[in-house]
């Protein structure tokens, strides 16, 4: 289990901070209300999927990528992630509810009009691995903190950038909870941010910085990056400003960073070494075991879609 007192947890009056982030609503950033409606129907009929297959064994579920942003075309698939409790791994059933979820996924699909991706149905994780996601260790290559360039599609198979994903899907969600516990969930948001933060405060070679100049490089690296889509900018550049305005609170307040002038800050490297080598101790540790392998899963879904694709047919 990731000790989480290694890393500065949001203190409890960092509550407000997060009640008063307001996620940018369907209506600023949709063109129409028929777009709208069509998240809303998604966002019911997968919390619907969620709810049937997993029940009381959910920490937290949300939707990702282009359909958080309404930036998704009638064809774009639907990421959906489920942080399942701990105690998952005493359900002796669990692999069996996984392979229904996946086959939901794709059957989902099927009905809204779009394409699933059959390579990645759904992110199904533990708490544990959350919390591994949050803490960094998708940032940690051959034992050192780097994210090398994700360059072709093999890339996407390695564990470590399964964190990486886990830990911006986190990070930059937007308006898409599903179920579960919804303060926790936009804690982790910010958690994950204070994350990503600390990471490109570690690169950033002692420069000054704001909330912006961060913001910027984080769209600046590109998607094999953070795996973020310029699509994405229009509408997430402005939620992440003020995750990391609260981020950069947060920091200031346990020191990893102290404002000089003109409202521009400076880390604090003793901590951000700290925080580097705790990143790199728990990265040594044994991986959680994932419920099911994407192999298994993926096997589960080629043959499910046939199937449908033959029925329909």
């Amino acid at each position: 289990m990731v000790n989480d007192q290694k890393l500065p947890r949001p203190r409890r009056n960092r509550n407000n901070e997060i009640n008063n982030i307001q996620p940018l609503r369907e209506s600023d950033n949709m063109k129409d209300q028929a777009k709208s409606g069509q998240i809303n129907k998604v966002k019911i009929m997968f919390r619907k999927l969620v709810n049937k297959i997993f029940g009381g064994l959910i920490e937290y579920s949300f939707l990702g990528g282009s359909i958080a942003f309404g930036v998704d075309t009638n064809s774009s698939d639907i990421d959906c992630i489920v942080v399942l409790k701990d105690e998952v791994y005493k359900d002796i059933e669990i692999r069996e509810k996984i392979k229904r979820f996946a086959d939901g996924y794709v059957k989902l699909h099927h009905v809204l009009g779009r394409i699933p991706d059959l390579s990645f149905p759904g992110d199904i994780i533990t708490v544990n691995q959350k919390e591994e996601a949050i803490t960094g260790r998708g940032l940690v290559y051959k034992g050192k903190i780097e994210l090398p360039p994700i360059s072709e599609n093999g890339d996407w198979d390695k564990q470590n950038v399964d964190y990486r994903v886990w830990l911006t899907e986190i990070a930059f969600a937007n308006n898409t909870f599903l179920t579960g516990n919804q303060h926790r969930f936009r804690t982790d948001s910010l958690r994950a941010v204070d994350t990503i933060a600390k990471f490109l405060l570690l690169l950033n070679g002692g420069k000054k910085f704001d909330p912006e100049s961060i913001c910027n490089e984080i769209f600046k690296r590109g998607k094999s990056f953070l795996g973020l889509s310029d699509r994405y900018r229009p509408v997430l550049e402005k939620l992440l400003l003020e995750k990391l305005k609260v981020t950069f609170a947060h920091l200031e307040r346990s020191g990893f960073i102290v404002e000089t002038s003109n409202n521009l800050y400076v880390a604090n490297t003793m901590l951000i070494k700290k925080w580097k080598s705790e990143v790199l101790g728990m990265a040594k540790k044994i991986e959680t075991p994932y419920l099911l392998s994407w192999k298994e899963l993926r096997n589960q879904v080629h043959g499910f879609n046939y199937n449908l694709s033959k029925n329909i047919s």
